[in-house]
């Protein structure tokens, strides 16, 4: 699992969450401000936004995040930072393994965690990471040359 989460380095050279932490996204990349619920997969820690909005939606609360140029920064903040939190915890459990020290059940579980984060984020209906990497500049920084037949090295 390791060699499949550090394939960024080996393949391009380059951190892919380090890169999308740095990204800063120009004036007007995204043109139209929509307002999405808060997902239930969103992390419980997740900073309150500027721009958050309470509604009430069939007779309950509902917290809305604007998804704007404005608020594009937030959004691949939050994808970089579940990756990175993916590489932590899949370093975490190797080290447990090597040491054969702590509780490797909850390292795996955490992995799951993160993983399953991960993937709901970049499948989310509302198309957040797809519009990200297909509709602003952060598009360009995936343009990498194809690495054919890395054998695992």
């Amino acid at each position: 699992m390791r060699v499949l989460i550090f394939q960024d380095r080996r393949a391009w050279n380059v951190s892919v969450q380090k890169e999308i932490f740095e990204w800063r996204p120009l004036n007007g990349e995204l043109a139209n401000v929509r307002w999405i619920d808060r997902p239930e997969w969103a992390l419980l820690a997740l900073p309150a936004m500027k721009t958050d909005s309470l509604i009430e939606k069939s007779g309950r609360l509902v917290i809305q995040w604007q998804f704007s140029n404005a608020t594009s920064c937030f959004w691949a903040w939050l994808l970089a930072t579940i990756i990175k939190k993916v590489e932590l915890t899949v370093n975490a459990a190797r080290t447990m393994r090597e040491t054969q020290k702590g509780d490797r059940k909850g390292e795996i579980e955490d992995i799951h965690a993160w993983c399953h984060r991960l993937y709901a984020y970049v499948y989310w209906k509302e198309e957040v990471v797809q519009t990200l990497l297909t509709k602003t500049l952060l598009s360009e920084f995936f343009n990498f040359p194809i690495a054919l037949n890395m054998g695992g090295k």
